[in-house]
């Protein structure tokens, strides 16, 4: 559903209804907010959808059951709010939509979906409330949604990254090299790429998981590669962050002359990005003594 024809459904059964703008709004969102849908102007967080349908009194399912193009667009803005909500570290508002979502008939009648939803639970369960075995559970149970047994398509590949995310938290590091190094594989082996980043991902997790093993010359390896990575794809995306972990693998050798230009460098990449909190990092951690010649 276009932002436009949502916005005009809800305006209608408001006026229906015969609530205002404040009425329906109150205790949900703002009345501003309730403006900006019903202009078309935003999309409502799928909480927010939840929470309006309910007052208006019709199923959530109403506003994307209209025609299967409605139901691909309210599957791709749940796609875009959880996965722009993980970019942030929002796991609260990921466990909310995924609360709702799994009551939603699509969760049992779109696999894809169910798979979507029950990853992002998994990652849930991890980063909220520490249940590494519940996280990875649920991970492991997503994957098998779709997985034939032989090539990883790119999702499969996503949700196990994910899982290789846990064991490198829970400092499970052969088990996440093991992994990562299997998902590389796996990658190579895909005919059409649709995402270039989920590589370099893999790339830079996997090189931090060697960087704590202390397997470091093979960690430098790695970072280059997802600098080539990059290069090839022409991506920026962790550029910085491949160069900072080459620096911080010199860092931990004790060879601070080596580590330096590669901090640089990183630095560099963080300050035209604009990722002041790296960039700020990376000063007071490693070059204290260097701040003139950056």
């Amino acid at each position: 559903m276009t932002f436009a024809s949502l916005g005009f459904e809800i305006k209608n059964l408001r006026k229906f209804r015969g609530f205002s703008q404040k009425e329906l709004s109150r205790g949900i969102c703002s009345q501003a907010q309730i403006s900006k849908i019903e202009k078309g102007d935003v999309y409502p967080l799928a909480p927010t959808l939840y929470e309006l349908s309910n007052r208006l009194g019709v199923d959530i399912n109403y506003f994307f059951q209209r025609t299967l193009v409605e139901r691909i667009d309210y599957v791709q803005e749940v796609y875009l709010q959880v996965r722009n909500a993980i970019k942030e570290f929002d796991y609260q508002k990921v466990e909310e939509i995924v609360r709702i979502e799994r009551s939603n008939p699509l969760y049992h009648q779109n696999l894809e979906f169910k798979q979507f939803i029950m990853w992002h639970h998994g990652i849930c369960q991890y980063h909220l409330y520490k249940d590494e075995e519940s996280a990875i559970s649920l991970i492991n149970e997503a994957f098998n949604l779709t997985f034939t047994g032989k090539y990883y398509s790119e999702r499969e590949i996503e949700i196990q990254n994910s899982k290789g995310v846990i064991l490198l938290l829970s400092e499970e590091y052969a088990l996440a090299i093991a992994l990562y190094n299997e998902l590389i594989e796996q990658h190579t082996k895909l005919k059409h790429v649709l995402d270039h980043t989920v590589k370099i991902r893999l790339f830079y997790n996997l090189a931090k998981a060697l960087s704590y093993y202390n397997v470091i010359k093979e960690s430098i390896a790695i970072c280059n590669k997802g600098i080539e990575y990059c290069i090839d794809t022409s991506s920026m995306y962790l550029f910085g962050q491949l160069y900072f972990q080459i620096g911080y693998n010199y860092h931990l050798k004790g060879e601070q002359q080596e580590a330096l230009p590669y901090f640089k460098k990183a630095h560099t990449i963080f300050d035209l990005q604009q990722q002041h909190n790296l960039k700020a990092h990376i000063e007071k951690e490693f070059l204290l003594d260097q701040r003139l010649s950056i």
